[in-house]
């Protein structure tokens, strides 16, 4: 879907288990709208043995099979599952992915990117990223988001990078698994409004950019934020387990921002 613009563009539950990209939408697409994807790996072992290819001997497949480990694996290096690219108004409704890089990519294409996007639903689950927000021009909302990280390195619930120059709220958003960061923010505005993280890992790291945050909740005691002179906080209504940990002249190093 980036190759050729596509308005009112309608996918309502494609489903499987893709290698290197899910459903990529672009090409200046306006009012689309993605819904009830569902990616996970048990698909592959859901084939026909005589058609796995990538599966090799046990007829059951299953979270048992060492080749479904190794594909799993494979995913959380490589998947782009949902990427959304220079589109206007593009809607994205209860979309679930198991096992990716990027559970939710929103990127550059041809210079520019999402504007006006909605999400409702969104569900990330063991993956390394679960909401990447690389590039974009126009306001991103995303409410009622589930983001699980887990079973890999240097796993981010939420990731905005130094291209991204707008804002990005989520609301109502759940965060678990194993991650290594809630959010790692290097750039534009990033809005948490009622968020529990049941793991937060090192917590919320910005190097740059704005964070606004109201009625976070943490279940785990250590590190909580850790903010860079160049970049602004606003927070609101903390609930955390234990003492809240600040660290104010954060310096990121010139390679990314240290996990």
């Amino acid at each position: 879907m980036t190759s050729f613009r596509c308005d009112e563009h309608y996918i309502d539950y494609a489903s499987g288990g893709p290698l290197m990209t899910g459903i990529a939408v672009g090409a200046g697409a306006q009012n689309g709208m993605i819904l009830n994807l569902q990616f996970n790996p048990h698909y592959w072992a859901r084939v026909p043995r005589s058609k796995r290819g990538l599966y090799d001997n046990k007829p059951q497949g299953g979270k048992g099979d060492t080749t479904w480990g190794r594909y799993w694996t494979y995913q959380k290096e490589n998947l782009d599952a949902l990427v959304i690219g220079h589109t206007e108004n593009q809607f994205l409704y209860q979309n679930f992915v198991y096992g990716s890089l990027y559970g939710i990519h929103f990127t550059e294409q041809d210079g520019a990117g999402a504007e006006n996007c909605i999400s409702h639903g969104h569900g990330t689950d063991g993956s390394k990223v679960g909401c990447y927000f690389e590039y974009g021009h126009g306001e991103i909302s995303m409410i009622n988001t589930e983001l699980v990280a887990m079973s890999s390195q240097d796993k981010t619930a939420i990731k905005v990078s130094e291209g991204f120059d707008s804002e990005a709220t989520l609301i109502n958003t759940m965060v678990w698994g194993s991650p290594d960061l809630l959010a790692e923010v290097g750039n534009g505005i990033l809005t948490l409004q009622n968020l529990h993280a049941n793991r937060h890992g090192k917590g919320l790291l910005l190097s740059e950019g704005t964070l606004k945050a109201f009625n976070l909740s943490f279940n785990q005691t250590g590190s909580h934020i850790s903010v860079a002179d160049d970049a602004d906080v606003q927070m609101t209504g903390f609930i955390t387990k234990g003492s809240f940990h600040t660290l104010k002249g954060y310096a990121a190093p010139e390679q990314g921002i240290e996990r």
